[in-house]
């Protein structure tokens, strides 16, 4: 019996899994879904500020939860939860369903499909294995949906709805599976001093403003999901640093090296780099390790100057550059596939077997 539900698995559900979560992620790449479901926590935000005025507690979390129960029962919501700083403890203050339609779009044709590969197996594949398959299927959404809300949110920090709630110093929206899995989607936490805080600090999704760097070595740090802006690097290093997910806007490097750094999905933006050196840099789409599985947008260089940059040994497949200006740039090995800097590699990778 195994081995008939495990070819199963192999023959019929791993294809169909694989299709619906690629149809739906095509959907979510679609600026529609992001402006739908940012403007639905918006509304769900204005309401819990509305509730807070009648003596509600601050908000520490806001908990955005799949129900699989729900999808089951052919309801497409997401759960808000918001909790005060007494969470988990405590139970939600305020709650709120939103419509998720957007993320079930393909759930039917899914859950057909399935059901109906699985009526020559039926004396082996139950309906209690069928129900299995579809929790999995849901987490599978679940996990999409949250590789997506970590930009969807990213500049909810200027949103009204989000001043109009009351909050503590720190604040968190999570995202996962209710009443099981949650990760940080976004987070509004006090300035800190990266060089002058607690090891027990946690330096992810912060916000750097107008910080002048000289010749300091950030070393074996977090800094993941975070913000630079109107920042100045000059003759500084980064060595063994997560810097996925990082937005540099408006800053200035000069005489810096990165080595060994994780870039996945950091975006430079407005930003001057000058004699900068990365070597060995990972900025990877996927990225599997013990700490932290996760799937991120594309390394971007947009509206920046590259002057005397070198990109040594770098693995940056699908890097894009946008609007931006390079000049005097060296590569030497890597992997630049689907990449705007893949035919500069070329190139200067031809000139080197000539010589």
């Amino acid at each position: 019996m195994k081995d008939v539900v495990a070819a199963f698995q192999a023959e019929h559900y791993v294809p169909l899994a694989g299709k619906l979560l690629a149809d739906t992620l095509r959907d979510l790449a679609k600026e529609a879904a992001a402006a739908t479901c940012v403007a639905a926590v918006e509304s769900a935000m204005e309401n819990a500020a509305r509730r807070q005025l009648e003596g509600l507690p601050p908000a520490a979390y806001l908990s955005i939860s799949v129900l699989y129960t729900a999808v089951h029962f052919g309801e497409t919501k997401l759960r808000l939860d918001f909790y005060s700083s007494e969470w988990p403890v405590a139970d939600p203050f305020y709650s709120e369903y939103i419509d998720a339609a957007w993320l079930f779009a393909h759930w039917r044709f899914h859950e057909e499909a399935l059901t109906e590969a699985a009526k020559n197996q039926r004396t082996w594949v139950r309906s209690a294995h069928l129900e299995s398959l579809g929790w999995q299927s849901v987490r599978l959404l679940a996990y999409g949906l949250y590789t997506k809300l970590k930009y969807w949110l990213q500049d909810l920090a200027a949103s009204p709805a989000l001043g109009a709630l009351r909050r503590e110093d720190e604040f968190y929206i999570l995202f996962g599976e209710y009443q099981d899995w949650q990760g940080a989607v976004f987070a509004l936490l006090p300035p800190i001093d990266i060089f002058n805080c607690s090891t027990d600090d946690s330096l992810r999704f912060r916000t750097y403003e107008k910080c002048r760097y000289h010749k300091k070595t950030f070393t074996r740090l977090d800094l993941s999901l975070s913000r630079f802006q109107d920042c100045a690097f000059e003759d500084c290093t980064f060595d063994d640093v997560d810097l996925s997910d990082v937005t540099f806007a408006n800053c200035r490097f000069a005489r810096t090296l990165f080595t060994q750094v994780q870039l996945s999905g950091a975006l430079f933006l407005d930003t001057r780099l000058s004699e900068v050196e990365f070597r060995d840099v990972l900025a990877e789409p996927l990225r599997r390790d013990n700490e932290r599985n996760d799937v991120y947008r594309s390394l971007e260089f947009a509206s920046c100057t590259l002057e005397d940059v070198q990109l040594i040994n770098c693995r940056f497949p699908g890097a894009l550059l946008t609007d931006s200006l390079l000049t005097e740039m060296e590569i030497e090995g890597g992997d630049y596939t689907d990449s705007d800097f893949q035919e500069l590699a070329a190139v200067q990778t031809t000139e080197s077997g000539e010589k």
